[in-house]
């Protein structure tokens, strides 16, 4: 019996938190090495370095976690791989970027009148609707891809057969040598 494929949305899961594994787990050790070795002159006070040491190395250890149990087939990396993907969208919704394209989106396309003069850096309607459609198009694909690594049969499937069995060997059968009876 054949180990069960990997689905698309575990690998794309993979890809998003090693994608932002990297940056995170770097920026947090730049940070150290750059106090360590250029010195104290170019040094974040002891308050912010500590706060970017642990929430760094906070999210780089569950996107680590996320990526390895995924790797693994463990239903924990299953739902870190949720959560980290749903901290991604909700991180992207409340960007100032999206506030404006929402805005134009709920508004009727009234948005240049609703906000500040310089709140958006679109210049004409056409970049707004091509940034909102991109922007809506981005958010509903993670709003996919998380109910597909979450509730997917091919999902479920994946990280329920994670220790497949031993196939069972039948001594009736005649290709299995103990069956044979010797004189």
């Amino acid at each position: 019996m054949d180990r069960i494929k990997r689905p698309p949305s575990v690998w794309i899961t993979q890809a998003i938190t090693l994608l932002f594994l990297i940056p995170f787990l770097f920026g947090g050790i730049s940070s150290v090495v750059r106090c360590l070795f250029i010195g104290a002159s170019k040094c974040l006070s002891l308050e912010i370095l500590l706060r970017v040491i642990v929430v760094s190395g906070g999210i780089s250890t569950i996107l680590f976690f996320a990526f390895w149990g995924l790797l693994r087939r463990k239903r924990y990396g299953k739902w870190l791989g949720v959560m980290s993907l749903a901290l991604l969208l909700g991180l992207q919704l409340i960007g100032e970027q999206s506030r404006v394209i929402y805005g134009y989106i709920l508004s009727g396309g009234q948005v240049k009148r609703a906000m500040p003069a310089g709140y958006y850096d679109f210049t004409n309607d056409a970049q707004l609707i091509g940034a909102a459609t991109f922007h809506v198009l981005l958010h509903l694909s993670l709003v996919f891809l998380i109910f597909r690594l979450a509730f997917a049969r091919s999902a479920q499937r994946f990280f329920h057969n994670s220790e497949l069995p031993a196939p069972q060997k039948d001594p009736n059968n005649p290709l299995y040598p103990a069956s044979q009876k010797y004189g």
